[in-house]
């Protein structure tokens, strides 16, 4: 697979989970119920947190290993961003003004396959070692770099509240136009934040989008696993044998890539790390018992 192809095999993965939370997550105007920036600026601080160099007036020692998840947990919320923001500013005034689940669907399914290539192309562009130099952050600390990504998503975030216009369509008085062109203006500074990310991730040692791609499918595969276990209700068992799942998880990634086990495709990853998953997890449920 190309570096494209894995990026838009990424972001339809991250569509599918995205829908089985809430099939009308894109919605734009119901921003406050899903704030993807704020979300990503989170898991910086944690990705930050992981590094502990910050801690000025104390020893610490860094967790790389975590720091990578985070640095993909803050990816996941990334593509959300850039999807919802691209099919945003181009939704037919009907999409705004329906409440019609149906016409709300059929307008971005129409329009998900032109974001997916456009995102996908940005992605593979600013990974691309022939146009992204990392030499001008090489003397940049990886804990900097993270600050200046999370202080844009924040920025990105209040944007948001800014032009969030759930009031106004309700009011009846939504100006469709006005509010594409502040989306249109907004989305300037995501080329900013995606040239931001890649960097940190390969500061940390995700140096190919082989590996991110390895990383994400076995995040996303968590992800469901926890939903499909009750985690939004409350009842999953986040500490596996002292360790968080993204503990394990990391883990077994590791034995994934030092192994000579040959992941053919996408279908094959997913298998073999639900399987994995499935087998530790029954093993926690048997020991809470």
């Amino acid at each position: 697979m190309t570096n494209t192809e894995m990026f838009k095999s990424m972001l339809n993965m991250q569509i599918g989970f995205n829908d089985t939370l809430n099939k009308d997550w894109i919605s734009f105007d119901r921003f406050h119920d899903r704030d993807d920036w704020l979300a990503a600026s989170l898991e910086c601080a944690e990705l930050i947190e992981h590094l502990g160099e910050y801690k000025w007036w104390k020893k610490t020692e860094p967790d790389f290993n975590q720091a990578r998840m985070e640095a993909v947990d803050i990816f996941h919320f990334h593509m959300s961003a850039l999807l919802r923001e691209g099919c945003s500013a181009k939704l037919p005034k009907e999409f705004y003004l329906s409440e019609d689940s149906v016409i709300r669907e059929a307008a971005v399914q129409e329009l998900l396959p032109e974001m997916i290539d456009v995102t996908a192309s940005l992605f593979s562009g600013c990974f691309d070692e022939d146009t992204l130099d990392i030499e001008h952050v090489k003397d940049i600390s990886i804990t900097d770099l993270a600050a200046l990504f999370m202080a844009s998503a924040i920025t990105a975030s209040n944007e948001h509240l800014f032009i969030e216009t759930n009031r106004e369509i309700k009011a009846g008085t939504f100006d469709v136009s006005d509010f594409q062109e502040n989306i249109t203006s907004h989305m300037k500074g995501n080329i900013y934040r995606t040239a931001l990310i890649f960097p940190i991730m390969k500061m940390l040692g995700i140096e190919t989008v082989e590996k991110l791609y390895l990383m994400y499918i076995g995040k996303n595969v968590l992800n469901k696993f926890r939903q499909d276990n009750g985690y939004s209700d409350g009842f999953y068992i986040k500490t596996w044998f002292d360790q968080e799942d993204n503990e394990v998880l990391t883990s077994f990634l590791a034995v994934l890539t030092r192994s000579s086990i040959k992941l053919d495709s996408q279908e094959e990853a997913i298998f073999i790390i639900q399987d994995h998953l499935n087998a530790q997890y029954k093993l926690v449920i048997g020991r809470a018992a």
